[in-house]
């Protein structure tokens, strides 16, 4: 069996959800232009997901902070970042990603958290990912770890995989104001770069 190139085979087919407004919308890029003829001549999506579908490590340039940043691709969720990567490739949309960078790499390889920065060491991450239509939001590893490894796997998803409540893990008041923390600190980011016109998606 030959393995597909996923950044060209991903479905389209993703769902959209405005944030802007109280109607939603499922379906293709194309379907989106269709239904919105004003927006044909350049389209912008912002796709809000847990995590970046990149990472930094500090640049051999710089030995203390303010730090330069390298890039480099995140390991995992391979389909659902290509699938997002994907709405890129219709000619007159374009796809700004907005979502937790995670840890950061020294010079020697060890991860420490981006909580730790000085803002204008952040604020070198921001520009660096500009190129890479990526907006990064720093989140301390105990309230990205209770919103996403707690309630997002541990009480949605279950829920959302046609088990029953049963099968859901019980609750730590921390997964869920955790969750909501993360929600609003992604909200905030995606309504700082909204323009009129812009179509949201949360992953």
């Amino acid at each position: 069996m030959i393995k597909p190139e996923l950044d060209k085979s991903a479905d389209r087919s993703l769902q959209v959800l405005s944030l802007s407004r109280a109607q939603s919308f499922s379906g293709t890029v194309e379907d989106a232009h269709a239904k919105n003829k004003e927006l044909n001549s350049h389209m912008r999506i912002l796709a809000a997901t847990h995590f970046l579908p990149l990472c930094v490590s500090v640049s051999e340039e710089t030995l203390q902070e303010p730090y330069k940043w390298k890039v480099a691709r995140r390991s995992g969720h391979t389909a659902m970042y290509a699938g997002i990567r994907s709405l890129n490739d219709h000619p007159s949309s374009e796809c700004i990603q907005v979502g937790w960078i995670g840890n950061y790499k020294d010079l020697k390889g060890e991860e420490h958290s981006c909580s730790s920065l000085t803002e204008e060491s952040r604020e070198n991450i921001r520009k660096t990912l500009e190129e890479y239509k990526a907006v990064p939001v720093f989140i301390d590893e105990e309230t990205a770890n209770a919103h996403y490894e707690g309630y997002s796997k541990q009480v949605l998803w279950p829920l959302l995989h046609y088990m029953s409540w049963n099968d859901a893990h019980p609750t730590d008041p921390l997964w869920w104001n955790s969750y909501c923390k993360v929600n609003q600190i992604l909200a905030d980011a995606v309504s700082a770069i909204y323009k009129e016109g812009d179509i949201s998606k949360y992953s």
